[in-house]
């Protein structure tokens, strides 16, 4: 089996993830192509969909397959018959991915990320919020790109560090026409969306950054950066969960709430969390960015890696 590298795991998967670059060495992670046996009961949605055993989950993802994740170390795929293979990779890429990292402890939360000056800055919001689009723009000013739509954190000595994700950004058309890539150019994330995928391979984040500040989107009269309180940041963190963002209340129980709770708490206590201000507008996009650049050099953490 081929391997590929993400979040700083060599993956050897039977299914092939031409998304990834090609790994060498010990894989830390098999994806495997066989028979997962059935949920009982199997019924529809999510709060029927999911199983938990020790050190094993099961999940079933609708139209897609059934999926077993071993101690982070181990995904079995047992797609249902007929299924597009850019379906099934797009459901190993995310959720499965998602899934096998919490498995192995990371805080996962639904942001886009990149690197500046060797110290990653994140971006969370609502839907269109510009997440993606603020990555694309920092990209366009020469800052690698770290994360999009997965934002995986592992936490060293007390302070997070994240993870490389996968090395594309999903952008929509004038978010992609705004830094000067024509959407024409691009293919679409899935074949029923606007959305497309944008390669920013030649400019990633290879290795972990530490995280020197999150920011949350929101809108206002003027561009504002606004610090924010540890309490209020972890009030704000808990709808950017990445299990919130993506599952039911019935899964976040099998998860484990409680670690909702934490991990939020510990972003809000180890780096600054502000709400970046603006009226939302691509031409105003260099001026976000440059205000983003001036707060990371004004604010620059230091460096713990």
């Amino acid at each position: 089996m081929p391997s590929y590298t993400a979040y700083g795991l060599r993956i050897q998967s039977a299914l092939p993830l031409p998304e990834l670059a090609v790994a060498e060495g010990d894989a830390d992670v098999v994806i495997r192509l066989a028979r997962v046996e059935p949920l009982r009961p199997e019924g529809k949605g999510f709060e029927s969909c999911l199983q938990a055993t020790d050190g094993e989950l099961r999940v079933v993802l609708d139209g897609v397959g059934r999926f077993a994740f071993r101690r982070g170390r181990e995904v079995i795929v047992d797609p249902v018959p007929g299924v597009e293979e850019s379906a099934l990779r797009r459901a190993v890429l995310v959720f499965a991915m998602g899934m096998l990292l919490h498995q192995r402890g990371c805080w996962l939360f639904h942001a886009s990320a990149a690197d500046i000056s060797g110290r990653a800055v994140a971006f969370l919001g609502g839907p269109h919020a510009g997440k993606s689009t603020m990555a694309a723009v920092l990209h366009s000013r020469g800052h690698p790109v770290l994360a999009d739509d997965i934002m995986a954190v592992h936490m060293d000595a007390g302070h997070p560090i994240v993870l490389p994700g996968l090395p594309h950004l999903q952008l929509w058309p004038d978010s992609a026409s705004s830094v000067g890539i024509s959407p024409d150019t691009l293919p679409r994330v899935f074949r029923d969306t606007e959305k497309r995928a944008r390669s920013v391979a030649q400019r990633f984040s290879e290795k972990p950054v530490p995280l020197n500040c999150v920011y949350l989107l929101g809108e206002g009269p003027a561009p504002e950066i606004e610090s924010l309180q540890p309490k209020e940041a972890l009030v704000e963190l808990i709808p950017h969960w990445y299990w919130v963002h993506q599952t039911s209340m019935e899964f976040l129980r099998t998860l484990g709430l409680s670690s909702c709770f934490f991990q939020c708490a510990g972003l809000a206590k180890s780096v600054p969390v502000r709400r970046l201000k603006r009226q939302w507008s691509l031409e105003a996009l260099p001026e976000l960015a440059q205000m983003v650049e001036e707060d990371v050099a004004t604010n620059a953490r230091p460096k713990t890696m």
